[in-house]
């Protein structure tokens, strides 16, 4: 899913783009979220970040009409994201499925449902290699420098901003329609 220019191999989304949200809308932003995580659906891991996300946002003056939990597999993620738009959301935060391992397809799906591909953002890069630098001075993990699995979470739909994650290595990503 990752593309990286015009190399073999390369892969650009096969999605429609999205709809575009109605900018004559007034009043506070509309917002769903998208809870993204099998272990949640199996009762696993209790949910916790729409609790979180609904307060923050309500305190903000948003309105969120909608949380979503899906499962993590891309088909569910880009439909969630995809119907959300459908219903008119001015925003749609999903939560879960940032890591570095192949499993973790929020991002990828997040880009299918705008109909646009990944691409290596250079601010993210440099976010996850400060990441960690700073988990190698704690001791937490011994090397350094990229991987495949570390590059991984250096993409982002492309014309999408990578902002700060306090709690994690993976950047957030704010991607406009």
């Amino acid at each position: 899913r990752l593309y990286k220019g015009e190399r073999k191999g390369s892969r650009v989304s096969r999605a429609r783009p999205a709809p575009r949200v109605r900018p004559g809308r007034s009043g506070p932003p509309h917002v769903e979220i998208v809870v993204v995580g099998r272990e949640i659906l199996r009762g696993q891991t209790p949910e916790s970040n729409a609790a979180f996300l609904t307060a923050d946002l309500s305190r903000r003056g948003a309105l969120v009409h909608r949380v979503t939990i899906v499962d993590d597999r891309d088909r569910a993620i880009t439909s969630a994201v995809t119907e959300a738009i459908e219903r008119g959301a001015g925003i749609v935060v999903t939560t879960g499925g940032l890591g570095p391992t192949e499993d973790d397809l929020t991002l990828a799906a997040v880009a299918d449902a705008l109909g646009v591909p990944l691409a290596i953002h250079a601010h993210a890069k440099e976010m996850v290699e400060a990441a960690f630098r700073r988990l190698r001075e704690r001791g937490i993990v011994e090397r350094t420098g990229m991987t495949r699995f570390r590059e991984k979470m250096c993409a982002v739909p492309v014309g999408g901003e990578p902002i700060e994650n306090a709690a994690g290595v993976s950047p957030g990503v704010i991607a406009r329609l």
